[in-house]
């Protein structure tokens, strides 16, 4: 299929929107036109199977009754020890209790390193040295914001 023009531009807060695409739903959510009624379902189908595997995955994985899970997985906001409470986490602690949990489950030695990605520049520790090849212009500081936001906190290895 070729690009087609399939709406004509409009006019909403000053702002002239027209768009041009290659299949019927690449402009799906857009907010420069009403969502058309075969939009509406084909997103609706998608939260309810995205919706449907995360409750598996949680009956699967904690051995939690789906009859319990349901009530409790409405889109509500836990505290730690309400999820506790509920069954949805195994206990409450800090991040170095974490740590210590999956050196001890992952069975990778006495004295595993653990690798902090926040304490320092991703592109310095991806690639040392980089971050300053890019000089200091606003691209390569925008540049270095956007990796960061993708960065892993944290890592262990043997």
């Amino acid at each position: 299929m070729h690009a087609q023009l399939v709406h004509e531009p409009r006019d909403i807060l000053g702002v002239h929107a027209t768009t041009i695409q290659s299949g019927a739903n690449k402009d799906i959510g857009s907010p420069y036109r009403p969502m058309r009624p075969d939009e509406r379902a084909l997103l609706q189908a998608m939260c309810e199977d995205i919706y449907q595997q995360f409750l598996e995955a949680i009956v699967a994985g904690r051995g939690m009754p789906l009859a319990k899970l349901r009530p409790l997985a409405d889109g509500r906001v836990y505290t730690g020890r309400q999820a506790l409470r509920n069954g949805l986490v195994d206990e409450l602690g800090t991040s170095q209790d974490a740590i210590r949990w999956l050196k001890k489950t992952a069975h990778l030695g006495e004295d595993p390193q653990v690798k902090n990605y926040t304490e320092s520049s991703f592109l310095d520790q991806v690639l040392p040295g980089m971050s300053t090849r890019f000089g200091p212009d606003p691209w390569s500081a925008g540049l270095e914001a956007l990796l960061r936001r993708d960065r892993v906190p944290l890592a262990l290895m043997e």
